[in-house]
């Protein structure tokens, strides 16, 4: 996302603690624009808000979200569980960054899924340039958006090959996921829909796991 956004609109980019954002692939940045400031910190946006902030946030599919985090400290699809159920910090931090997007004032934020935001890029990066009041849609194209995201993969693949790099390479939205029984992920989705089910309703029954479409796997 951060890379399409410094290509499409030219808007630097930093951290809350007012680090430069990278920008692997050298676009042009015009310094003249209000920039954009990137947490994966909910407690670190609400410490810096001020009124009238714009809040662009990306979901994605819980369950997803803390395998990718986790997968390293799981032992078993069990524990897996266990982190939702035991609000595990990774889980927490989901739900409370969701929370700081609920809260936000209405007419400064825009939610893209990050599903979306896969298969349909083009439509999504609109939306997000329109929202961050940029006009410049000339480039926005999707074998150009391709280029990029090839090109950043390729950059971090490198840049993070101790760890393997992107694992789903942009492609597979339900790449660690879709490796759970199909039981698990039920019990998962039916603890969220019982304990937060006004975040249920309004971002997350959308992630519920139909028996149809998905895959079990042992481990």
């Amino acid at each position: 996302m951060c890379c399409y956004i410094q290509a499409l609109t030219q808007i630097p980019i930093y951290r809350l603690d007012a680090a430069p954002f990278p920008n692997p692939l050298n676009f042009t940045l015009n310094y003249s624009k209000t920039p954009l400031y990137r947490s994966h910190w909910g407690s670190e946006i609400l410490a810096a808000h001020k009124k009238g902030d714009k809040l662009l946030f990306i979901l994605r599919n819980p369950k997803e979200n803390i395998r990718r985090n986790t997968i390293w400290r799981a032992s078993s699809f069990a524990d897996f569980q266990q982190f939702f159920f035991d609000q595990h910090p990774s889980f927490r931090l989901y739900r409370q960054n969701l929370l700081v997007f609920e809260n936000w004032e209405i007419e400064h934020k825009l939610l893209i899924r990050y599903e979306d935001l896969i298969s349909q890029p083009v439509i999504e990066m609109e939306k997000v340039v329109q929202f961050l009041d940029t006009s410049n849609t000339a480039f926005i194209q999707e074998d150009f958006l391709k280029k990029i995201s090839v090109d950043t993969l390729a950059f971090y693949q490198i840049r993070y090959e101790n760890s393997g790099g992107s694992h789903s390479k942009g492609e597979n939205a339900e790449y660690h996921s879709g490796q759970i029984p199909v039981e698990i992920l039920q019990s998962i989705d039916l603890f969220l829909e019982n304990t937060y089910p006004e975040l249920w309703e309004k971002y997350l029954k959308q992630y519920s796991t139909n028996r149809e479409n998905s895959h079990t796997a042992d481990q």
